[in-house]
């Protein structure tokens, strides 16, 4: 996907200024690292700022000063083993981990929301702070509230980290409810 990355973001509104640029694919920002991701975008808007779901994460993470953390996916075991490896090479204790070992991204998104609250309920989290769950494609923001409620836990995901790092990036991260803990730590 990034291959093409600097044409793409070129296409979006040409020649106008952009405040930020987000790339939506958490594995594909891991497995291109977020400085590739962010060049080949800055060389389409030199002026724009750049998220990614990885490195809204580990903002997110940060502003919340958590440490341990509990990953969920729905990778298979080869991809969600790197997700795993990148929280650690960032200093994060993984007290826990489970996947989906779904294979093809169109059917990320066909996964029912209640089921995954019941698997997200069930899974032992070990001693996390925060479960951090993987995949822009997963719908995951309905039931984030939900969750934390439940799990007495932050609940982040990649699409409420990669919208919340947005705001932050542009100065608008006022308040916002109903998507989870993260919007409240302004």
């Amino acid at each position: 996907m990034s291959e093409d990355l600097t044409n793409v973001t070129n296409d979006i509104l040409p020649n106008e200024k952009i405040d930020c640029v987000v790339y939506g694919c958490t594995s594909g920002t891991i497995a291109s690292g977020y400085e590739t991701i962010e060049k080949k975008i800055k060389n389409a808007k030199p002026s724009s700022k750049v998220t990614t779901p990885s490195s809204a994460a580990i903002a997110a993470l940060k502003k919340l000063n958590i440490k341990k953390i509990s990953i969920f996916t729905p990778y298979p075991q080869k991809l969600n083993n790197q997700v795993v490896s990148f929280f650690k090479d960032e200093k994060f204790q993984v007290t826990s981990n489970s996947y989906l070992d779904i294979d093809s991204d169109s059917d990320i998104w066909k996964v029912d929301p209640d089921f995954l609250y019941e698997v997200l309920t069930n899974m032992d989290h070990g001693d996390a702070d925060a479960v951090f769950i993987s995949c822009t494609a997963l719908p995951v923001l309905q039931i984030i509230q939900k969750l934390e409620k439940n799990l007495n836990k932050f609940v982040l995901s990649s699409n409420q980290v990669l919208i919340w790092d947005t705001l932050e990036k542009i100065g608008q991260n006022n308040f916002v409810s109903g998507f989870g803990k993260l919007f409240n730590s302004n």
